[in-house]
């Protein structure tokens, strides 16, 4: 009885990750992550972005250089 509860457990868990995995965005993550640090959207970040040439706007490095690869909103790279 015992390995029917855990066996369960682990087929609802196995769905709950499956079903985390469909819905991972990264562009929502990004989203998330700049609102809630920089109070900016994906969108401002991008239009931000554009209007720097598509470089950094402090150093004018064309290459992000941060463990990400991606350039950061706080010039940390």
């Amino acid at each position: 009885m015992k390995g029917d509860a855990s066996s369960s457990y682990a087929e609802r868990r196995e769905a709950v990750a499956a079903r985390n995995k469909a819905n991972y965005s990264a562009q929502k993550e990004k989203d998330k992550s700049l609102c809630l640090n920089y109070g900016i959207t994906l969108d401002q970040w991008n239009e931000m972005f554009d209007l720097q040439g598509r470089q950094c706007a402090i150093c004018g490095s064309t290459k992000p250089n941060h463990a990400s690869g991606q350039f950061v909103v706080d010039h940390c790279h």
